[in-house]
């Protein structure tokens, strides 16, 4: 997980919105379960984006990523309440699908240990074997 219930609390949502959005029974508590799937599911969509650049799970987790998980979690509670979503949730979201785009695409940078492949032994060169002609230029002359 790249962020925590506190994260939350510091970075976005006061106590109130956090108990109220994932209380679906209404008993006044932070729903720990709801919060933490969400959390996961930040966590998912964060690691999705960066399998194959950086080596997952990214530890210690940079302060950009922190900021999107709990951009992705917040998104993620909300679409769990019912309620609807504040435009500033919704924009927060957007922007942390673009910027989780560009650092796939290696244009952002994060800090994080990048996945180093070393090139394969060999010439690189491709070997390919196919069977004999059955018809040569021979033998379609004849047609």
């Amino acid at each position: 997980m790249y962020c925590t219930q506190d994260d939350i609390l510091t970075r976005r949502l006061d106590e109130a919105s956090l108990i109220q959005l994932p209380d679906q029974s209404d008993t006044g508590e932070v729903d720990a379960t709801v919060v933490t799937a969400a959390i996961t599911e930040a966590g998912e969509i964060i690691d999705g984006y960066m399998r194959g650049r950086y080596v997952l799970p990214l530890s210690p987790v940079p302060g950009a990523v922190r900021n999107l998980a709990v951009d992705l979690a917040v998104y993620a509670l909300y679409g769990r309440s019912g309620w609807d979503t504040p435009q500033r949730v919704k924009d927060d979201h957007a922007n942390a699908l673009r910027l989780l785009g560009q650092i796939q695409a290696g244009k952002v940078q994060i800090g994080a240990t990048v996945i180093t492949t070393s090139p394969a032994e060999g010439s690189g060169a491709m070997h390919v074997q196919t069977p004999p002609r059955m018809f040569d230029h021979d033998t379609l002359e004849n047609y």
